[in-house]
This record gives C-alpha cells, structure tokens and sequence, in this order.
C-alpha cells in the first residue's frame, strides 16, 4: 500500500498548524503591545453625566467618578483585567468586559 500522500498530507498540516500558530503568537504580541503603549484605563460616562466608570486594567478594578470633580465614589474589584465597560442608564447598571472573556454587572442604584 503506497502511502506517499498520506504522509504529504501530514506534512502539509503541519506546516499549516505551525503558521497558524506563528499567527496567533504574532496577533497576541500586537494586542498586548496595544495594551502597552495604550493608557490602562478605558472608561465611560453615565447617562445623566453625573457618573465616569473607569476600568483600571493593572489593578483588575472599576472606579465609580463623580464626573464634576472626578472625586472617586467608589472602586470595586472586577475579573483579570478589564479591558472594556459600558452603562445601561435604563438600569443603572454598569458592565465590565474582562481580558478572561468574563462579563461582570454592577448595580449602581
């Protein structure tokens, strides 16, 4: 039995799985220098404009502002670095995205 184009196939993943994998190493560095050279905290304005919500991506937290004087509120700790958050003003809740895929909501009410 020849088995020449099995081993060619096989050849042929391999090469294709080890370029994937230079990819994904190559995309992850780009992230993580993005995280780098970004400032690490990424935030958001409440509804009303009263409230700024801060995510603090090397202190895995999310500080609460009083947006006229920026006299922080309130700080809580959030999953592996939250990277992004929102407010939905209809609930007075806030959602941090973190870095592990995790979604956390925090009351505000």
């Amino acid at each position: 039995v020849d088995i020449t184009y099995q081993k060619l196939a096989t050849r042929q993943l391999a090469a294709e799985a080890e370029l994937l994998e230079r990819e994904v190493a190559r995309r992850t560095a780009e992230l993580n220098s993005l995280f780098q050279a970004l400032p690490d905290m990424y935030f958001r304005l409440s509804a009303d404009g009263t409230a700024l919500f801060v995510v603090n991506y090397d202190s895995n937290t999310m500080t609460m502002l009083r947006s006229s004087d920026l006299h922080i509120l309130q700080t809580v700790q959030t999953g592996t670095h939250p990277v992004g958050v929102t407010y939905d003003g209809v609930t007075g809740r806030v959602w941090v995205a973190v870095y592990t895929g995790e979604l956390m909501i925090y009351d505000t009410k």
